[in-house]
């Protein structure tokens, strides 16, 4: 997550893509990384809450870290609806951690 998000961007990606894909990109690194966290904490001894806050908070923390850190990349530049994306993604991620865990069988 970290070489996707802080690599150096490419001036020219909005003509290999399409408009938005770094939000894209944003919503699906977050879901995918707070999807398996939470899962992981699913299927060990955690509280249910407590994985909740971390993977929330730490989602979070990652999310602002990154976008303040992006502000000092060159062809990268910080966004908030970058940011924004993160959080939706990690939250989508978290729901979607649940619905697998009630799917999959128990170890």
């Amino acid at each position: 997550m970290a070489w996707l998000l802080l690599s150096p961007g490419s001036p020219d990606i909005d003509q290999y893509y399409f408009p938005g894909i770094d939000k894209l990109a944003h919503f699906s690194l977050f879901l995918g990384w707070s999807g398996l966290m939470t899962l992981r904490g699913l299927y060990g001894s955690m509280n249910i809450r407590w994985i909740l806050l971390v993977v929330f908070c730490v989602s979070l923390i990652l999310g602002a870290g990154t976008e303040l850190l992006q502000g000092m990349i060159p062809n990268r530049s910080k966004d908030l609806n970058d940011f924004f994306a993160d959080v939706l993604g990690a939250v989508c991620g978290l729901i979607l951690a649940f619905a697998a865990k009630k799917i999959l069988p128990a170890r």
